[in-house]
């Protein structure tokens, strides 16, 4: 009767250890980045960010260039107003009209330009980051990685799920190695 009780105590045992095997080897392993993060410490989107400010800056220079042009033209017509003929002084006016209202379709094109061009390159530097985040997820077994957002879709995780820096570091190890 003690043997079987040794015996029965000796099955229960193995069987408690391989229950906790098997619910451990079948964990899923879950990290999180921190989105923002990620995509401003990539150093893909700075060099996108980059090249779109030197756009936006030329841009914005051929509209300083039609406004300094608008402004002197103004102020010519202002100091030469007392010497013109009323018809002299509506040819003026036409053509101070004309410039103003070019002036105003360069900069709504300006705002649409940028609108669209940060556009794209938000999607192209999403794209980069989520196909690398798929790889590395693939690469380190992962079963899912969730993303952090300033409206908070994670309202908690433990600290070491974070892999933000991680997934930072070796994305732009990736990309400092695919660029060159």
């Amino acid at each position: 009767m003690k043997s079987s009780l040794v015996i029965t105590a000796i099955i229960s045992l193995f069987i408690c250890i391989a229950i906790v095997v098997w619910k451990y080897s079948n964990q899923e392993k879950i990290g999180f980045v921190r989105t923002q993060e990620l995509v401003y410490g990539f150093d893909g989107t700075k060099e996108v960010q980059a090249k779109f400010n030197t756009k936006k800056l030329r841009w914005q220079s051929k509209y300083d260039s039609l406004q300094k042009d608008f402004e002197k033209e103004l102020a010519l017509y202002n100091r030469r107003f007392n010497d013109l003929s009323e018809q002299e002084i509506v040819t003026y006016k036409n053509k101070l009209n004309s410039k103003e209202r070019l002036l105003k379709q360069q900069a709504e094109s300006i705002t649409r330009n940028i609108e669209i061009e940060d556009a794209k390159m938000m999607e192209g530097v999403v794209n980069q980051i989520n196909s690398f985040v798929k790889s590395y997820a693939e690469t380190e077994d992962y079963n899912i990685i969730l993303g952090t957002t300033s409206s908070g879709n994670i309202m908690y995780a433990k600290p070491e799920l974070d892999i933000t820096e991680v997934v930072l570091k070796e994305l732009n190890t990736y990309y400092i190695g695919d660029s060159e």
